[in-house]
């Protein structure tokens, strides 16, 4: 059998299948792999997005692929695929799902099936790979944001049309300079220097100074604008801070200035260190129950 048959006998896969092998061991054997293998693919079909280590991901959406792919090929009356889909669905009612629910949705999409993100990376701790394994056209909100489109903002129409000044006063400067080049060869001939590339450039200089000074204009009118608004509330807790300070010498009057200040400078240094302490107890917490997760994760 040729190449071009068994093609047409097998449906190829939509994703990229890397040829490294993957680090997914199973300390049952082969046999605990594949049962782990069918939950996950049980999972993606019933919930359609699930969560979980990068590796793991990874090989199950192949099965996964395959599997929806020999459903859209062959149908619910061909027995291989029928018997495909009784062994990598744990739950029976989801065969019923995958032939009226999947199929239908995916009888006309070019492109693969599903979709692998990577999840966040935690830290502290040890990066363990997670990943979010999808299946396309779920209700779901989507996991990464749509892309827009800046390019006609007004400091970005500005900022381009400004560098296309700039380049074409270059372009006319250096051939002006050339010209000028050439001319002073022949200066006996009575020939004048052309100065519009100079012009230009000044022109597109004056533009870009005109710019630049009408965006520090509006930098400054917002900062004047925030002080203005904060600046009232910022001198009244001043005040009053004053105020219950001098009202403080004065009813005891056995503590100064400068031992007043010693001690709350001494209550905020014990504060800080006290909120340092709680927050690398916290963290330390955090770690060892990571560290747990993990072991518990690969056993």
């Amino acid at each position: 059998m040729n190449q071009a048959d068994l093609s047409k006998l097998v449906s190829a896969l939509r994703i990229a299948v890397k040829p490294k092998p993957r680090r997914f061991s199973c300390p049952e054997g082969p046999a605990g792999r594949l049962e782990k293998l069918r939950a996950t693919v049980t999972a993606l079909v019933k919930y359609e997005r699930i969560e979980l280590n990068h590796p793991r991901a990874e090989e199950a959406q192949g099965y996964a692929e395959r599997l929806i792919s020999d459903a859209i090929r062959n149908g619910d009356c061909h027995k291989h695929t029928m018997e495909m889909a009784d062994y990598w669905l744990n739950e029976k009612q989801l065969v019923h799902k995958l032939f009226k629910v999947l199929v239908p949705r995916y009888q006309n999409y070019n492109s693969s099936f599903t979709r692998l993100v990577l999840g966040p990376k935690t830290y502290p701790g040890y990066y363990v790979g997670t990943a979010i394994l999808e299946l396309k056209g779920n209700p779901f909100p989507a996991l990464q944001p749509e892309t827009h489109n800046y390019h006609y903002w007004l400091h970005n129409v500005l900022l381009e049309e400004a560098k296309k000044e700039f380049r074409s006063a270059r372009q006319d400067r250096n051939a002006g300079t050339t010209e000028r080049g050439d001319r002073a060869k022949v200066m006996s001939s009575g020939l004048t220097t052309d100065w519009s590339g100079l012009l230009k450039m000044k022109k597109s200089n004056f533009r870009l100074l005109l710019f630049i000074a009408f965006y520090g204009l509006f930098l400054i009118l917002g900062a004047a604008i925030f002080s203005a608004i904060e600046s009232p509330l910022e001198v009244a807790d001043v005040k009053n801070m004053r105020d219950r300070k001098n009202h403080f010498l004065r009813t005891h009057s056995c503590i100064t200035d400068h031992l007043l200040l010693g001690v709350v400078l001494e209550s905020g240094a014990k504060v800080a260190r006290r909120e340092a302490h709680r927050r690398n107890k916290a963290l330390h917490d955090w770690f060892r129950k990571q560290k747990s997760t993990e072991k518990a994760d690969r056993h």
